[in-house]
Order: C-alpha cells, then structure tokens, then sequence
C-alpha cells in the first residue's frame, strides 16, 4: 500500500482522490463471481490474509486470479474456482482497509501518473500471465520514462501492490531533499545540449542495439558540417574532429551502462563464450610477406531480402556478397552480390572483377572513391578458402589449374584459420545492419523471416551499390592495435589502403598487379564457362557462330580477318573452343591457334540489341516464356488452320479442274537451247535418239512379267464380287481358282 502523501494546502483548486481507486483499463475484468448470489466476489484491489501473510489482488480473470504478497513481491498465480473455495471455508480472509487521505495533484503531474500507468499496463501485457519476477529486459520502457531499470522495477511492484492503483505511481519524492539524478528528468526536457545528445544516443542504443552505431548516430546528427569543394562543384558533410565535440564515445558508453546496468559486450550464448576464451597461436598473416602472395576468398548471406526491380513487390531472396582479401594488408580486393548461395558464378564474377579497374563495376552507383582505395588487377598465388560446394568443385580445380593458383581450403569448422576474410563478412554486416533493420533485414531468430520478407524495399542493384560503399569503408578502417614498427617510423597510415599502399612501393615483391593487355586474355578464359558443359555452338559460313535455343538463332559475328579464316577454313572441333560468361551474353570468347579472341553480337541484326543487357540464364528463360505464351500458342493455332484450310483448298480445286477438262495427251515444247539440261539430255542422247537413263540416281525399269491366256483372264475378272451361293459345292467350300473358273464357264454357256 502506498505512503500517505500530505496534504498540499497552498493549492487553490483541489481534487479529491481515493488513493484505492481502480481504474478500469482495456482487456480487464473487474470481478468473477460464482452463479449462485451469495457466492463471494472477487475485484480487483481486495486484499486477503493467507497464512498470516497479506495479498494483493491485482488482476483478475474467469479462471485464475493474480496476487502479489505485500512483504516480498511474491507473486502468485491462483485458479479463481479454488481461491472461492478457500474464502467461503475462511481459509483466505478479506481484509478491511482504511481510506487514505485526500491530496491534491497538479495537472502537469496527472500527465506523468497517466503515462507511467499506460506503461506499467504494457508491462503486465506483455508478461501476463506472472508467475515470478520480470522476465524480459525493459530496458525500452525504462528510457520512455526517464529512469533506470532498477526503479523502473520497483514503480511496477508498487503499481501490482496497490492493486493497479495509477495514484500509487505519484513521485514520493517530490518534498524530500534529495536531489533528483538528471538522468530521470523528463525524457523531452533536457537540462542542456549535452542531455540531449546522451539522451539522443540512448534512443539510438534501443534501436540499433550496439553503442557504437548508437555513437555514429550522434555522429551523423549533431557533429557534421557541410564543406564546399575547392572547385565549388559540390558540397561534402564533414565530421568534426574528436577534441570539438561535446560528448565522446566514452561519455556515451557509461550514460548508456548506467541506464541499462547489465550491458556488456561479451557473447552470451555457447559459440560466443567459445570464441572469446579460445587460443590462438597465430593469425592468418602468419608466413604472409609479400603483397598477393595470399588471398581469402569467402561467400556471405547477407541477411537482407531483395525485391524484384520491376514490380518492386515480388521477393527474390536473400543478398549473397562473395569478397576477395589479400592477407598482408587486409585489403578487400574484389566484391560481388548475387541471389545464387555457394555458387561458382559468384566466385566467377569475383575474379573478373579483379581484371579491369572498380571504377567499371561501380559505374553508376555514384560512389566517390580512389583508384587506391579499391586495388584491382591482381591474381594472387594462393586462394585460402571454406569447403564450399564451389570451391569443392570440378570448374574451380580446373580454372585454379589453368591459372596455376594454389587452392588452399582449410579444416571444416575452423573459420579462425581465414580470419581476414571472416572479418570483412562481420564488419560489412555491421555497417549495414542497423540502417537495414525494418528494411528487409532478417532480426529474429523464429519469425525474422516472414517479418523481413513484408519489409523488403530493396533491388539486388541497389543492395549492390550499399555493399559497394562498404568495400571503401572497409579498406579506409582504422587498425587500434597496429604494432609493426617499420610502419610507425615511416608514418605509414595505419589502414588497409596505406599498408598496402607502402608494401607496394617498399615491399619485398613490389607491385602486385600482374594483369595487363597480354595477361588478361589467358585469365580471363580461364574462368569463363567451357561450351560443351552447358550450351553448345554450331558453325555457318554465312551466319557465324549460332547458338540455337528452341528454334530461335542467337548470332555471333567478327569481321575480323582471323574470324573470316575460320569460316573458311572449317577447323577440326579440337582445333577451337569456344567459352562465355554466364553473366554476359554480348560476347563469346574463342582460343584458335593458341590465341584467344572476343566475338561480339551480331552487330548488323538490330534484333539483337534487345538481348545485349541479359545473362544466358535470362536469355534463356525469355525464350522459353516466348514459347509457351498465350500469344504464341494462339499464333500456332491461327497458322496450322490456314495452312491446313489451304491443303483442302489446293486438293479441292485440282480435283475439279481434272473432272472439267477432258484427259488429253499433255505436249511438251522444245527446250530452249541455251538451256543447259536441254544441252545435257542432247550429251546423253545415243546414234539411235534415246535419252540414256543408266545413272546412279535413277533406278532401271523393271521388266514386265510375261503372262499366260488364262491368267490374263484370271487378273481381268479378280476384281468381281463372287455371290454366296456360287462359292460352296454341296457341303464342300470351293477354292478361289474354283470359283472364277465356275464364273468363266456360266459366261461361256451364255455367250
């Protein structure tokens, strides 16, 4: 039960309040009785002796009732039938109250006791039905109010002792002298700008869950300036340096641990507890001294899904990044998202990535960046990786073979071993994570999924470009623990792109990139599909290179000089190979006499630059919609009855033009002479005037058979239809010969 609170004399307008007034709230039921009138009834604030001890009713419902013991915040969850029982047989007994004092409350406090009411409320939904203490970390609702979690509890315990009393949540401590923490003022009245930044932060903490994005959001609000380019062509947001802000990341950590008490930023759970107590003998740069000596090559699910670019609703699934990076600088040399999880066309995009410079994959993307921040055009020695399906695979053996690379996969289950690669899928997900969250970013472990399929925004193109941006943020990090000396006398920029920046002008090896105009060829065939695996080509003199897919010709077409030579030429199978990007149909790649050539489109068939922006696989599929579509299932439907219409039509007609003119002996003109199967038959022709006919494509006349009187009268009546009665001699059945025999002898008897 609460204090009595004094009166307030000086106030001119006062309110008489029951301290036990109950409210009534949405979803409560203020009392349960039994069917039969003189059945005790049970309400809400009623407070009973059971055991010697006092218990509160605080909520009640038709089949249990809630109590909290008054002496220790004991809670108990009792059935409503059996807590009758206990009354009407004087095991539990009602006890008798007295009426508190009246006081007077401001209008500006009444607000406060009715917010804190409606949180308390949202508390006891969100836990009911209680059985022990508070369960669920209300750090959230501990903010809201202005408190910490600590008090936040013991204003709950006191609402549940009062009954749900809202008047038992008035500040007690309103005449006392001691002063108020300004951490617990009013959540929307700071004392000064410092208050409200720490309080800014501590509503990001709630929502990104981490103190380092809760600290980049003071960052991104309070502490940037625009900066004008010296040119004057645009305008940039700096953040100011460290010593001009008012409130650091170390001020933030410890307002936020005061308020939440039980923060920490160790794992919880069994993989975390064995990760952060595991020893590590080494790391991944352990051996590594040259620059592209080693590369970690990875795969992650992003964990956001994507949405299709053309209706913007339809969901395709989860973003895959695959990544490339080199072990000695730590520097993410290649990146790539696709839909396609452990495949070898992630890997393949990857790789060819690293043959021409970023700024062409990231064309469009509007991302301001150097040259060094993003390296390309290295292929590396060693390819550390996972035991993924697409590094297990025969394509990868085979391309690492060409290209002489050495494939390093490390122990199933030791992700430790790739350190460097594992660090870029943590971090890329930290960068994107909290501005992912209601975007389409899977949070929850049971029901994340279905949540973040209704809350996806997001193309694969746009998704692209964030983790693009993230690749420059990665390579500009800050190491805190760099501790090679050489680096700290030459002031090398402790960042991946300064250290490699060094290496590369200091190193042992020099520049790494090894790619150029001669090179580029040989890699980049390499990776490409080969031709007889999934799709085959054929050959035309007159077309080119075809490739047919349900009757519709994709042509491939050089005028180049070697191309021309090969149409001519007609070469063995084994002579040629032909290979292409799965993700680019605009060319295929050709190594004809150990030289490997690019064949674009055909350039001349317009047709075709509708299918220039499409993979195979869309290719493909556009065709196939193509053939069974409504529209062509109809267009083959409306010709095959034409055609069929014009078959009766044609057979029609010749039938009638043969019974309307009479048979005569058709009479062939003369040749032309200067025709020249009129000259040939003339060759053919013997002493005696007759065209020879003994060549191989036309088969001599057969001889006529010879046949005699009576078979030549058997044949002309073979036809006749013989009666019944003229086939049977008496009970004996005549034979066929019989039986025109016996017709010849009636026709001679008549004649």
């Amino acid at each position: 039960m609460m204090e009595e609170l004094r009166n307030n004399e000086t106030s001119e307008n006062k309110e008489r309040i029951e301290p036990l007034e109950v409210i009534t709230l949405e979803g409560d039921e203020n009392q349960v009785a039994e069917e039969k009138m003189d059945s005790p009834v049970i309400r809400r604030g009623d407070l009973y002796s059971i055991e010697d001890q006092e218990w509160r009713v605080f909520d009640v419902r038709d089949k249990n009732v809630n109590l909290i013991n008054l002496k220790n915040n004991k809670l108990k969850l009792k059935d409503t039938t059996e807590l009758i029982t206990a009354i009407e047989n004087r095991e539990c007994v009602k006890i008798k109250e007295k009426t508190g004092s009246s006081f007077s409350i401001p209008p500006e406090e009444m607000e406060t006791i009715n917010h804190r009411a409606e949180v308390m409320e949202a508390i006891l939904r969100k836990e009911y039905p209680l059985t022990t203490r508070l369960r669920m970390n209300h750090d959230s609702e501990a903010i809201i109010l202005g408190v910490t979690r600590r008090y936040l509890s013991m204003l709950f315990y006191t609402y549940l002792r009062s009954g749900r009393n809202k008047f038992s949540l008035v500040d007690q401590r309103k005449n006392n002298s001691r002063p108020k923490n300004s951490h617990s003022k009013d959540y929307e009245n700071p004392r000064n700008d410092v208050d409200e930044i720490l309080k800014y932060g501590l509503k990001m903490f709630v929502k990104y869950g981490k103190p380092g994005m809760a600290y980049d959001a003071v960052l991104r609000r309070y502490f940037r300036e625009p900066v004008e380019a010296p040119d004057g062509s645009s305008v940039k947001m700096v953040t100011l340096p460290e010593e001009e802000r008012s409130v650091s990341y170390k001020m933030l950590y410890n307002y936020i641990r005061k308020h939440t008490e039980d923060y920490s930023c160790m794992g919880k759970d069994e993989r975390d507890k064995q990760n952060n107590n595991r020893q590590l003998v080494g790391n991944s740069r352990t051996g590594v001294y040259e620059l592209g000596q080693i590369v970690e090559a990875d795969e992650m699910e992003l964990g956001c899904y994507v949405v299709d670019q053309n209706d913007g609703e339809t969901v395709l699934g989860k973003a895959v990044v695959y990544c490339m990076v080199e072990v000695l600088s730590g520097i993410c040399i290649g990146a790539y998202v696709s839909l396609e999880n452990n495949s070898m066309r992630g890997f393949q995009q990857v790789f060819l990535s690293l043959l021409e410079p970023h700024k062409n994959q990231t064309k469009g993307y509007n991302i301001d960046y150097d040259e060094e921040d993003w390296p390309s055009m290295i292929v590396p020695n060693e390819i550390r990786c996972d035991r993924g399906s697409e590094y297990m695979s025969k394509a990868y053996s085979k391309a690492m073979g060409e290209l002489g690379i050495r494939n390093t996969p490390v122990p199933p289950g030791c992700g430790s071993l790739k350190g460097v690669v594992e660090s870029f899928n943590g971090l890329v997900q930290t960068y994107l994570k909290a501005q992912l969250k209601n975007n389409g970013y899977v949070e929850d472990k049971y029901r994340g999924g279905d949540l973040a399929k209704g809350d996806a925004c997001l193309t694969l193109e746009e998704i692209r470009g964030l983790v693009y941006q993230s690749v420059i943020l990665y390579n500009r990090r800050v190491f805190e623990g760099l501790i090679d000396k050489k680096y700290l006398d030459n002031d090398v920029s402790p960042t991946p792109k300064g250290i490699f920046a060094y290496e590369k002008a200091h190193g042992r090896a020099g520049d790494p990139t090894n790619v150029n105009d001669a090179t580029r060829p040989a890699y980049l065939f390499a990776m490409l599909a080969k031709e007889e695996e999934k799709r085959k080509f054929t050959w035309n003199r007159r077309k080119g290179i075809v490739y047919t897919f349900y009757k519709t010709e994709l042509r491939f077409y050089s005028q180049e000089p070697w191309f021309l030579d090969i149409l001519k030429d007609e070469p063995h199978p084994e002579d040629i190979e032909v290979r292409y990007n799965v993700d680019d149909i605009r060319n295929v790649y050709i190594r004809y006499k150990k030289e490997i050539h690019r064949v674009p489109l055909a350039e001349k068939i317009e047709q075709q630059y509708t299918y220039a922006d499409l993979t195979w696989d869309e290719y493909d599929e556009c065709i196939r919609k193509k053939r069974d579509s409504k529209v062509m299932k109809e267009a083959k439907q409306v010709y095959l009855d034409t055609k069929l219409n014009l078959q009766d039509t044609v057979e029609k007609q010749a039938e009638m033009a043969k019974a309307l003119n009479p048979k005569k002996k058709k009479k062939y003109g003369k040749a032309h002479p200067e025709d020249k199967t009129a000259k040939k038959q003339e060759m053919r022709k013997d002493p005696d005037g007759i065209t020879k006919r003994s060549y191989s494509s036309i088969d001599p006349e057969p001889k006529k058979e010879t046949l005699t009187k009576q078979q030549e009268e058997l044949a002309a009546i073979e036809h006749l239809r013989i009666p019944d009665e003229m086939r049977t001699m008496g009970d004996r059945k005549l034979s066929r010969e019989e039986e025109i025999n016996r017709i010849l002898a009636l026709i001679e008897d008549e004649v």
